[in-house]
């Protein structure tokens, strides 16, 4: 008897245990996958912690960086709600609530009486672009990138408030969200009503959904607004995939089709679909590195351009990105090289002797070189941490008139040489 009392009492304690383990699993699954958890893909929550923590001990290294930020999240708490309703045309469609932008490079035709149709000049922007969806969108980026960060840093809820409202209008508000395509990106006056190269638009959707998960620890961002978002880009992701436009754009052998490809590498890992995610990137290699970069590290296509180094820093900073996605599924496109050396770091190799002006650049580059100094100091912070090279760090310092010591690079991409 007392065998088979010890045999019961045993076989009731497992059940009791069995029970507990499942519920502490289930709720730990719950507090992993909920709401609670940062999700974010191109930062690095690991290095953003170890920022945090340097600030709260007083590292007066970050402090310019982090009173610029903050000086500019107070700025940004009075900026006021952005949403594809405000511009002063309606689509084709008659919907406002459609994204519509203005190609850049083209203009009124002088030619004609009623300036139609619109004539391009690579590399010039048209001012009347400010006038359609681009405009906001730019700034809702800007505004939402710098509330997240900010709060992150600080843990200041007024900063994730603000942030969450500015999201919530551009996405989600009935009223004034944007219908999840790009049918009317780009349009061209007397030519098209939206173009698949519209897409590159909306890059900076990054930005704001990573933003939004740095704010996901703050009572102002709910799990129904998480579930809503998601739900959205997922909406997204079909019509990127599927559409006309969107299969255009996947076809494009230049910073179109980069770009393209870590948009939809990002949102299948947003929206839970990381097996897409990871044939996505897998075929980057061969489709992005191995067509776009030459043996000597050259971007042919984007040489072509009128302002060939921007855009083959601009390129390269997609193939970055991409690089920083294809980590988390476990396909390595930092080190990846062709047998005939193709790869995104002699990419980089090849821009490094004209930008610390060492050799004279033989491309045109109709604008300004300084956007070109600042967008490779992001480059070469970046590739001294990814490919753990101090070389790249040192660079910075010669780039011509250049200080980084306030920009945020130094909160995302600490130095570490």
């Amino acid at each position: 008897m007392r065998i088979k009392d010890g045999l019961k009492k045993l076989i009731a304690y497992l059940v009791i245990f069995c029970v507990l383990f499942c519920y502490i699993n289930t709720n730990i699954a719950k507090e992993t996958n909920g709401i609670n958890v940062p999700r974010i893909f191109l930062l690095d929550l690991e290095m953003l912690t170890k920022v945090k923590q340097r600030i709260l001990e007083g590292d007066k290294k970050l402090l310019p960086a982090f009173n610029k930020i903050s000086d500019e999240a107070n700025i940004s708490l009075k900026a006021g709600s952005f949403s594809v309703m405000t511009k002063p045309f309606t689509p084709p469609s008659g919907d406002k609530h459609d994204y519509m932008s203005l190609s850049p490079y083209w203009w009124s035709n002088p030619e004609t009486e009623d300036g139609l149709p619109y004539v391009r000049h690579d590399g010039r922007t048209n001012p009347k672009r400010e006038q359609y969806d681009k405009r906001p969108l730019r700034e809702l980026d800007l505004n939402v990138s710098t509330l997240a960060l900010a709060y992150f840093l600080t843990d200041n809820e007024n900063y994730a408030e603000h942030a969450a409202k500015l999201v919530r209008n551009w996405f989600l508000n009935k009223a004034t969200r944007m219908n999840p395509h790009l049918k009317y990106a780009q349009h061209i006056p007397g030519i098209s009503d939206g173009r698949g190269v519209g897409i590159i638009d909306t890059r900076s959707f990054f930005r704001i959904a990573d933003g939004v998960g740095l704010i996901s620890e703050s009572n102002y961002w709910t799990e129904q607004d998480q579930k809503e978002l998601e739900e959205w880009f997922a909406q997204y992701l079909k019509w990127l995939l599927h559409s006309k436009n969107g299969q255009k754009e996947a076809a494009r052998d230049n910073n179109h089709g980069t770009w393209y490809d870590v948009q939809v590498a990002y949102f299948s890992l947003y929206t839970g679909k990381e097996e897409k995610a990871k044939e996505v990137l897998r075929k980057f290699k061969m489709k992005r590195i191995a067509d776009q970069i030459e043996p000597d590290g050259r971007q042919p296509r984007e040489l072509e351009r009128t302002r060939a180094f921007s855009y083959s820093t601009f390129n390269l900073e997609a193939m970055f990105a991409a690089a920083k996605l294809g980590d988390i599924v476990g396909v390595d496109i930092w080190d990846f090289e062709t047998e005939d050396g193709r790869s995104i770091q002699k990419a980089l190799e090849f821009l490094i002797p004209y930008a610390i002006q060492k050799k004279e650049w033989q491309y045109q580059q109709i604008t300004s070189w300084q956007g070109c100094y600042f967008d490779m100091s992001v480059l070469l912070r970046m590739a001294s941490i990814y490919f753990e090279e101090p070389k790249y760090e040192q660079l910075i310092t010669v780039l011509p008139d250049l200080d980084i010591i306030t920009e945020r690079v130094n909160l995302l991409y600490p130095k570490i040489w």
